[in-house]
């Protein structure tokens, strides 16, 4: 890891500005990135990119050893796009697709082809996980950002971290939920049994919150929108699997092997947020899949009915 020092003269003005003049290749957006990683120290202090020097100071830059080449490969995989411009990407991810490579899954990953339209994207984010903000299970459809810009993606981080985001769902759970509103409220942690799944038991649990409402009632199924207020891993799958109405087609947490649905019943409608560059509010819809209304109309045979 190689370190610059740097004395600022007096009127270097914001330390980001002064660092981006300085540092040979370095983008303010980079150092932007560099300072929220606690790599830049002022007088032995971390401060923020906004911070105004007065001339004096010495400036400590750790920078981190040059990132390889992404490993992850571009593949051309059809991707519907709702939404672009200079530092985002708006997309209706489609269910099946994998969000980002992993175990079992190395390719053929949202990922992938945002890589193949945006090769640049690659240098966003972690190095794993370029251009992911958030993230959607492999089986849930919907609305979906991604950062384009590294001070885009930092920004949008900060969003859904102070619960900023305005997330719908449409989801089929088993049974006629009773009440027309309510609201989830159960801390969610790892399971102890099982490290692929999270439980309402675990030892050590998060804050989780789901409001929710019933938009209908059919042949022992309801169709909930659910507005979840954090965003905790499976959180909708395993909240309304405690309140003994899990989410139809799901394999972790259903509790039946009858498969009903041809995947998870879980789509991710509705997407809400400040542009972080622009200030523009932005709003963005997906249409509910055509399975969805397929399977209330299937209700009417009783062949179907659990």
């Amino acid at each position: 890891m190689e370190t610059v020092t740097l004395k600022a003269p007096p009127g270097s003005g914001r330390l980001d500005r002064y660092l981006a003049r300085h540092l040979p290749g370095k983008s303010r957006s980079e150092v932007q990135r560099l300072i929220e990683e606690g790599r830049v120290l002022v007088d032995q202090r971390q401060r923020k990119a906004s911070f105004q020097l007065e001339g004096g100071e010495t400036i400590e830059v750790r920078l981190p050893e040059r990132r390889p080449d992404s490993p992850l490969a571009p593949q051309a995989i059809s991707l519907p796009i709702l939404y672009e411009d200079q530092w985002l990407l708006v997309v209706d991810k489609p269910a099946g697709l994998v969000v980002h490579p992993g175990a079992g899954n190395p390719d053929n990953t949202l990922v992938n082809a945002l890589l193949a339209i945006h090769p640049e994207i690659a240098s966003v984010g972690s190095p794993l996980r370029p251009g992911i903000v958030h993230r959607l299970d492999k089986d849930t459809s919907g609305v979906m950002v991604t950062a384009k810009d590294q001070e885009c993606y930092l920004a949008l981080q900060k969003e859904f971290a102070a619960r900023r985001v305005v997330k719908k769902y449409l989801l089929i759970v088993r049974g006629s939920i009773e009440k027309e509103r309510g609201v989830i409220d159960i801390p969610l942690g790892r399971s102890s049994q099982d490290r692929k799944k999270i439980s309402t038991k675990s030892r050590k649990t998060r804050e989780a919150v789901t409001p929710y409402r019933v938009l209908l009632r059919k042949g022992g199924f309801s169709l909930v929108e659910a507005t979840p207020k954090t965003g905790r891993t499976h959180q909708l799958r395993v909240h309304f699997a405690a309140l003994g109405h899990p989410i139809l087609g799901d394999p972790l947490y259903s509790g039946t092997a009858k498969r009903l649905f041809p995947r998870l019943a879980l789509h991710a409608r509705k997407l809400g947020f400040t542009h972080p560059m622009t200030g523009q509010a932005l709003c963005f819809f997906s249409t509910p899949p055509a399975e969805f209304f397929a399977f209330f109309r299937k209700m009417a045979n009783p062949s179907v009915r659990p």
